[in-house]
């Protein structure tokens, strides 16, 4: 909420050029990013999934490091022509302990 003021410069930077367009624009946008649109249900859920993602994380980096083994994957994102190689070793389980 720090950069709220930079947020709404961003969001109707295009909408200058229409001003009844740009203050009911204005209006949603600014209601948009007050703190009391989002609940407090919706924030500790948000809070809870990155928590159980750091959980994950970990696991995962320590799943790797103890079977030092090396794991490969492809897995099938973005555009079908356009592949994904993903590389799990112990090199890669360590930096995922220190980054979490």
């Amino acid at each position: 909420m720090h950069q709220r003021d930079n947020l709404l410069q961003f969001g109707l930077y295009d909408l200058k050029k229409i001003p009844n367009l740009l203050q009911s624009c204005s209006q949603l946008l600014n209601d948009c990013l007050t703190e009391q649109f989002y609940s407090l249900r919706l924030q500790r859920v948000v809070f809870a999934l990155l928590a159980l993602s750091g959980v994950f994380t970990v696991c995962a980096g320590l799943s790797i490091l103890i079977s030092q083994g090396v794991e490969t994957d492809q897995p099938r994102l973005g555009l079908p022509w356009l592949t994904w190689h993903v590389r799990f070793d112990s090199l890669s389980g360590l930096f995922s302990q220190i980054a979490s």
